[in-house]
């Protein structure tokens, strides 16, 4: 592996050592200043090592995996569903080594006025006298992140506790596993069983962060044109954004195996803003696949 670091072109290197340096930082509290302080600033609170080290070894054994998934083995789909369980299980491993059981915390967070605020907010909102038409009274009512967020997550929060509410059995079977959770919260324990079970969804946002890589695959083939009809030779002739490769698939699988060691993706679940990159590139996708029909 070390040779093929070695191999990186030089820009790449110095991502990865500065990087490393900026972690390094980080780890040690430097400076506060990197923790943040225009307004908000997040408290240096190291894990627990021993909770750290299943993340550790999680993380080593995916890159691994992930760099021998494309040295020998030239087809796609084992390394994107590489790439999407990378994701999953990083972003529980994250939240075991901050909070220990890593179900109760993503749970918890999604539940949490503070963390996000759509569970939070789905059942203050009447939905069926269409108070959310007029979404920037119902922001400044409801306060907290949901005053500075568009209704889109609310209100997918608001059919997902619909949902729960209309299937009693799945309902009350979950209810009763996860009554436990936040038996002491009184705010909680206040809402419909449908709407306290819905915040499972955190749960499974880190899953939902890793699908992802999907449309980010599909991306870079549109950005570096790859096509019988884009200039496939010039493209296979030439070394490999990577180092060495000859087929530029090749390096676009490189491109996709980092999405689960982004630090705003595998530390930030069970928040929105993991899950919003997946619209995003898709669009992206979208404009990049429509801008290759043209010049065709």
């Amino acid at each position: 592996m070390l040779s093929s670091f070695k191999s990186l072109p030089l820009t790449i290197r110095l991502i990865v050592g500065f990087s490393f340096l900026l972690a390094l930082a980080i780890l040690v509290n430097l400076s506060p200043w990197l923790r943040g302080g225009f307004g908000w600033r997040w408290q240096y609170d190291l894990a627990p090592f021993l909770r750290s080290l299943p993340l550790i070894f999680i993380t080593f054994i995916y890159i691994v995996g992930a760099f021998g998934l494309v040295r020998h083995d030239r087809r796609v789909w084992p390394v994107l569903l590489w790439a999407v369980f990378g994701t999953f299980i990083l972003g529980l491993a994250v939240a075991y080594a901050q909070d220990g059981n890593p179900f109760y915390a993503l749970f918890t967070r999604t539940a949490s006025y503070v963390n996000g605020g759509p569970h939070w907010a789905a059942p203050r909102i009447d939905w069926q006298g269409g108070e959310w038409r007029n979404w920037t009274e119902v922001m400044a009512r409801i306060g907290g992140h949901t005053a500075t967020s568009p209704p889109g997550a609310t209100m997918f929060q608001g059919l997902l506790n619909d949902f729960f509410n209309h299937t009693p059995v799945l309902t009350d079977t979950l209810y009763r596993r996860l009554l436990a959770y936040q038996c002491q919260n009184y705010d909680l324990l206040a809402y419909s069983p449908g709407a306290y079970v819905a915040a499972i969804f955190g749960v499974v946002m880190p899953l939902i962060a890793g699908l992802a890589v999907f449309p980010l695959y599909a991306t870079a083939k549109q950005v570096f044109a790859i096509g019988e009809d884009s200039e496939p030779q010039r493209h296979r002739e030439r070394r490999g954004f990577f180092g060495g490769l000859n087929d530029l698939r090749l390096d676009v699988r490189y491109m996709v195996i980092w999405w689960p060691l982004v630090p705003g993706i595998a530390a930030f679940a069970p928040t929105w803003s993991t899950v919003y990159p997946v619209f995003s590139i898709v669009a992206f996708y979208l404009l990049a696949r429509g801008l290759n029909a043209q010049k065709s």
